[in-house]
């Protein structure tokens, strides 16, 4: 008997790109301005997720697993190693099995590398 799972309903934080919904086809994805929580920080922003039944909160804050408890919650939670759209785009593979695979509840980190360093221009000389 083949058993069909729930989809969860995915909440990303601020400093995740909108766009990184795109890549998540299939998933009901919120954002925390679609939610009116811009205004919501890490303890009060998991709080008032986990109350309105998402399953996952997407964020980009790496400090967010040391500063909460997460035991005492029922959300999910996915840290990107980055938000720079380009590079979240170029790891959307890691990123939808993550999200596919996280245990209720469950954490992980999922490491898209860093940005590309921007290089200046060398200065021109005039002769």
């Amino acid at each position: 008997m083949n058993v069909k799972r729930a989809v969860p309903l995915i909440l990303l934080d601020q400093n995740v790109p909108r766009a990184l919904a795109s890549l998540l086809p299939g998933h009901t994805v919120r954002t925390a301005a679609d939610q009116g929580w811009e205004e919501l920080t890490n303890g009060d922003l998991l709080k008032a997720a986990n109350e309105a039944g998402f399953s996952l909160l997407v964020t980009a804050d790496q400090n967010i697993i040391y500063q909460q408890n997460m035991k005492a919650r029922a959300i999910g939670l996915i840290v990107l190693s980055t938000n720079h759209w380009p590079t979240l785009r170029a790891n959307s593979d890691r990123i939808v099995q993550a999200v596919d695979h996280l245990p209720p509840a469950g954490y992980a980190f999922v490491e898209c590398g860093l940005q590309p360093k921007r290089r200046r221009p060398a200065p021109t000389r005039k002769l």
